[in-house]
């Protein structure tokens, strides 16, 4: 991602990522996150995510088909999914869209 002009900040897990937000003086516009992750799957990061930083956008993704997905009981807007494997290509593609689209 950071060949493609951006820059990324790392987290291990959902609370790493929430205090990362947390912190001032970090900006951070996207959140790319695993649907399917342990403790709280990628949705639930957004929307506690979000209450952080109300603008916040996101794409998600998943080596999970849409029924797996779903059985998870997670929802997901197509423009913001993202099917793995995926190419470094698509990513950008993806992250480009969500970030300058109207979303």
């Amino acid at each position: 991602m950071q060949e493609g002009g951006y820059h990324v900040i790392e987290a291990e897990d959902a609370e790493n990522a929430l205090k990362i937000l947390s912190s001032t003086g970090v900006e951070v516009d996207l959140l790319l996150t695993d649907i399917v992750m342990p403790g709280k799957t990628g949705v639930e990061l957004l929307a506690e995510a979000k209450r952080i930083r109300q603008n916040l956008r996101a794409v998600f993704m998943s080596g999970y088909a849409g029924d797996l997905v779903t059985q998870h009981g997670v929802l997901v807007q197509e423009h913001s999914f993202l099917e793995k494997p995926f190419t470094k290509r698509a990513l950008l593609t993806k992250v480009y869209s969500v970030l300058h689209g109207k979303t």
